[in-house]
């Protein structure tokens, strides 16, 4: 006859009960997580500096040949990247210094001809290689075509810059100014801030 037994068998393999805490390596932690902190200060301060540079430029307009879209006592932000790897368009606003001349403010004027483009002013009216212009820009109230009464050959790093007043006058149809070379354009005009604190994007 079997008999049980109630003895409680010994374990062949105990477990262990005491508990093994590892001690983790925080210095490395906080110097990963400041090198993080550090690269991300540094690339948005590296953004906002370019942003500044390149699209924050202030520029005021000193006269009324842009009216009414630029008033002058106007100030407006310029993206001095168009015109250097940025190509510029018919239409796009410009500010420019001239070169080697006597007046040194800014002038701020519409691009009307495009490199290697012959310009003339006919009748009022504003004609891109013979053929009058109809559509970019307005161009029906050219009263004074000045230098432009003439056809008037750009070279391959010139525009034709004509402002938006039709009472403007200084611009590219007077031989002071004339023909404005590439190394001149310092940027486009994309926003403005008016004297009366309106603001708005420039077209």
């Amino acid at each position: 006859m079997k008999l049980f037994s109630f003895r409680r068998k010994p374990h062949r393999y105990r477990r262990s009960t005491e508990l093994h805490f590892q001690k983790k390596d925080t210095t490395a932690d906080r110097r990963r997580a400041i090198l993080i902190w550090s690269i991300e200060i540094a690339a948005a301060a590296a953004v906002a500096f370019l942003a500044v540079v390149f699209f924050g430029t202030q520029v005021r307009c000193t006269d009324d040949s842009m009216q009414p879209r630029i008033e002058s006592g106007s100030t407006v932000l310029v993206n001095s990247l168009c015109g250097r790897t940025v190509p510029l368009h018919r239409g796009d606003v410009v500010v420019f210094y001239l070169e080697d001349r006597s007046s040194r403010h800014p002038y701020i004027r519409r691009i009307a001809g495009l490199p290697g483009e012959t310009v003339q002013i006919s009748d009022g009216q504003l004609l891109i290689n013979g053929t009058p212009l109809t559509k970019g820009i307005k161009t029906d109230s050219l009263a004074e075509a000045g230098i432009a009464a003439q056809p008037v050959t750009l070279s391959s790093d010139e525009y034709f810059v004509l402002g938006d007043s039709p009472d403007g006058d200084e611009d590219s149809r007077t031989s002071e100014i004339g023909n404005i070379r590439k190394s001149e354009i310092k940027g486009k005009v994309w926003f403005t801030l008016l004297s009366d604190g309106r603001t708005g994007f420039v077209n």
